[in-house]
């Protein structure tokens, strides 16, 4: 772990809707431990941010990094421009499913022969399995209700008090990974599907940057096949809190 050290002086863009704020940033370890006005200490490591904006990282929403992800686990490249999260399968240049009679190496967008991928996979559970603990998915209802399509005309008809979101490791199976967190809304008498989705929106856009910055941060993990929060098995989903923060359901 390393030594604590503080972003003094920075614009906040914290990605949660709120407005731009000055503030500083304490950095302990792996970890955001607080954002404000942090007290200044002696020997204290700083980065002078004045005239800078300081933000979560970002989503690039359209890459061809299905293969360079497995050469390049880390994913330098992205991380040192700022960006923490990647959507792949772009532009139908996928890389699963396969057969054996067709390399897709030879027309895969972005591909090296020098990185040495062997394409063992066929299905594209088995290509999710070598991204297990890595790909994430924001999913409108409540899993395991509600998985694919239509979630909100299904919890209206189901005559649902709550409706939610969830985030949750990407799987073979379609919405059954395992469940990370949740956010919920109530559902009032004069919602419509499209009432009802918008309001959900804005708490999906929260939700999942509170995971992800949770993932980045080592927060929350894949270890040996189960989900951990804090070193601890994810048993049941986590809840997004009023400030943003993820935390034990209650």
């Amino acid at each position: 772990m390393t030594d604590p050290f503080v972003i003094r002086g920075g614009t906040v863009v914290d990605g949660s809707g709120a407005p731009a704020r000055k503030a500083d940033v304490l950095i302990e370890g792996d970890r955001i431990a607080a954002v404000g006005e942090v007290p200044r200490a002696d020997g204290e490591r700083t980065i002078d941010a004045r005239g800078l904006t300081v933000t979560p990282g970002f989503v690039d929403v359209h890459t061809h990094a299905d293969l360079p992800l497995l050469a390049f686990p880390d994913a330098e490249s992205a991380v040192r421009q700022g960006v923490t999260t990647v959507v792949v399968g772009n532009c139908g240049g996928g890389v699963a499913p396969v057969n054996a009679e067709h390399d897709l190496r030879r027309v895969a967008f972005g591909y090296d022969d020098g990185w040495g991928i062997d394409v063992t996979w066929r299905a594209f559970g088995d290509y999710l399995e070598l991204l297990a603990g890595r790909a994430v998915n924001v999913h409108p209802s409540l899993l395991p209700l509600y998985r694919g399509l239509h979630t909100h005309a299904q919890a209206l008809a189901a005559g649902d008090a709550e409706h939610g979101a969830s985030v949750h490791f990407v799987t073979a199976e379609l919405d059954g990974g395992p469940v990370l967190a949740q956010v919920r809304i109530g559902i009032g008498l004069g919602d419509t599907e499209a009432t009802l989705a918008s309001r959900l929106l804005v708490h999906e856009h929260r939700l999942l940057p509170a995971v992800v910055g949770a993932i980045a941060a080592g927060r929350i993990a894949w270890n040996e096949g189960r989900p951990t929060f804090d070193g601890r098995i994810i048993d049941m989903p986590l809840t997004l809190r009023s400030d943003g923060s993820l935390g034990a359901a209650t």
